[in-house]
């Protein structure tokens, strides 16, 4: 049995941390692994059975935000002298970033390398960085079971967007606001987590026109499909499940110009810079042609990220 500890989630999708880690395990249990589910969601957590699994000889694998090593170091340290291996799979991409740039992460870094945990990588860039310091290295990208939903048809742009996340300034939320104000002729969807988000009182109106609510794991596999583009206009990512949901069903991308993102779609986004000029000037210039040459290019992008191909690779190298 592996032991797999994650972050569980409520009816409602909360992140694409949130439903990786959800398909990882969905994934792993499709291939026949027998695993001890254990959750440390706030709510919903269980920290006693992560206490008593990790008494057990067996493997065990983490998915954790680089910010939470930090919350469960202690009994990641126990169980590297009890467990077969311990493996963490990392969300994200700042981990270089924090490795270079806050001593505190470096040391917790180091200490990881010491202990011979395993650490798999979301991003090239991050895997190339790591590989260079440590042999324990994984390249573990974000994965989706692929469908025939992505081959679509030629078909009319009608500037309906959508965004699906966590509804966050640094998703660029404002930067999409503004545009809608300013150009009422276009519209986008949003869904998410609305709790902490403070709303301008310009955008008050679109924003009631536009914010659709939560929407379940099940719902999102059904919804980029009814739209042109979706939206990611985000100051910080990593390898987004947004992106690969939205490929999935045949819907293009337009993106800013993170390097994890211009990393992760080569093909079927159209990327700009994070002002508000630059994301209008990309807005605008869409049409017919555009619209249906991504979608077209959507396969070229979406076969790297292939679950089947990805797990059982995991699997072999790995478990």
């Amino acid at each position: 049995m592996v032991s797999f500890i994650y972050k569980d989630k409520s009816q409602t999708r909360t992140g694409g941390a949130v439903s990786a880690g959800i398909r990882f395990k969905d994934a792993l249990l499709e291939n026949n692994l027998d695993l001890n589910l254990l959750s440390y969601t706030l709510g919903n957590s269980n920290i006693l059975g992560i206490l008593k699994d990790s008494f057990l000889k067996n493997k065990v694998i983490w998915n954790l935000s680089t910010e939470s090593v930090k919350k469960f170091l202690v009994i990641i340290f126990i169980q590297s002298f009890i467990k077969e291996n311990v493996i963490i799979r990392f969300f994200g991409s700042n981990q270089k970033f924090l490795y270079e740039n806050n001593f505190f992460y470096r040391l917790i870094f180091k200490s990881l390398f010491k202990l011979e945990i395993i650490l798999t990588f979301e991003t090239l860039d991050n895997y190339n960085f790591f590989k260079k310091i440590n042999g324990n290295i994984y390249h573990l990208p974000n994965f989706i079971k692929i469908t025939d939903d992505h081959k679509k048809n030629r078909k009319k742009y009608s500037r309906k967007f959508i965004f699906v996340g966590n509804i966050l300034s640094e998703k660029g939320i404002n930067l999409i606001l503004r545009f809608l104000l300013e150009f009422p002729q276009f519209s986008c969807d949003f869904y998410g987590n609305n709790d902490k988000f403070i709303l301008k009182e310009k955008y008050k109106k679109v924003w009631k026109k536009s914010y659709k609510g939560l929407v379940s794991i099940e719902e999102v596999s059904k919804i980029y499909k009814n739209y042109d583009f979706t939206l990611l206009p985000s100051f910080k990512e990593g390898y987004p499940s947004v992106v690969l949901e939205s490929m999935n069903q045949g819907t293009p991308l337009v993106l800013s110009n993170l390097p994890s993102l211009m990393e992760m779609v080569e093909h079927s986004a159209i990327f700009f810079g994070t002002k508000y000029d630059e994301f209008k000037k990309v807005m605008l210039k869409i049409d017919d042609d555009i619209l249906n040459k991504l979608t077209l290019n959507i396969k070229k992008d979406l076969y790297k990220y292939d679950q089947d191909r990805i797990i059982r690779n995991f699997i072999k190298d790995i478990l």
